[in-house]
């Protein structure tokens, strides 16, 4: 069975307009995507765990292609 998984999107530390993809455990619903001016955090909605921190933009959404 393929899998779809979560990704958070967010841009690289040392990268100007350069973004990566990180792999998220748990549902896109799960997680909450904070916005304060220029800098983003992204939360576990169940338990308040901090996964992300740091510049924007910032979205966590379902993989369009499975692996």
């Amino acid at each position: 069975m393929t899998e779809h998984p979560t990704l958070l999107w967010h841009p690289k530390p040392d990268g100007v307009n350069s973004y990566r993809e990180t792999l998220l455990p748990l549902e896109p619903h799960e997680y909450h995507v904070i916005e304060v001016h220029d800098w983003w955090i992204v939360i576990v909605i169940v338990n308040g765990e901090m996964v992300y921190e740091g510049a924007g933009p910032v979205k966590v959404y379902r993989s369009p292609t499975p692996f």
